[in-house]
């Protein structure tokens, strides 16, 4: 299992679609990361998510709670 700080870019992707936020301001509230660190993450997780059925199943899970 990766560690929290190395999710932290692909976690930021997700909160930049339901927050609205540049990457940069996520970067910054992820502890500093770079808005270039936080969009590779972004291409990362779309990446696993094509890749890994239970990755999708729950991202999916998580746009639902999200969605207002």
């Amino acid at each position: 299992m990766r560690d929290d700080a190395a999710m932290a870019p692909e976690i930021c992707g997700q909160a930049r679609r339901y927050a609205g936020m540049r990457l940069s301001e996520l970067g910054s509230k992820a502890g500093g990361l770079d808005y270039t660190a936080v969009a590779m993450g972004v291409r990362r997780l779309e990446s696993q998510s094509c890749k890994d059925a239970k990755l999708r199943a729950a991202m999916r899970r998580i746009s639902k709670e999200c969605a207002l």
